[in-house]
């Protein structure tokens, strides 16, 4: 009976230990921010937004929206969002050059690889 319930014991903590785990339960999505020319931009402001919250955005700095996440581009225009919940977002990524935008489909344990090119603003 001592073993019956050590084995059950065991296995129930491993299932624990496993489910504790923030990579199984959360993806990763690894970008690039790029101008015209499909050099990276370095110094770029990206933020993630839920898709479902997201309507229709003019620039990121909307004050009634929340991202996500926010990070800024390393030198070579490369970003990561890391422990992101499953789901459906928009990526949107801009400086004083313009703005790029970039759906993502996060899953599980999973790693979403996403291009985004920045458009000169439209001056009215």
């Amino acid at each position: 009976m001592r073993v019956l319930l050590c084995i059950v014991f065991m296995s129930g903590f491993a299932s624990f230990a496993h489910a504790a785990d923030p990579d199984a339960l959360t993806g990763t999505i690894n970008g690039k921010v790029v101008g015209a020319d499909g050099a990276g931009l370095a110094d770029v402001s990206v933020k993630l937004y839920l898709a479902k919250e997201q309507k229709k955005i003019a620039f990121a700095d909307v004050p009634e929206m929340k991202p996500e996440q926010e990070v800024k581009t390393g030198k070579d225009g490369t970003f990561k969002f890391e422990n992101v919940v499953p789901g459906e977002y928009t990526i949107i990524a801009g400086d004083m050059r313009g703005l790029g935008r970039s759906p993502a489909s996060v899953k599980a344990g999973k790693t979403v690889e996403v291009k985004i090119t920045i458009r000169k603003r439209r001056v009215a």
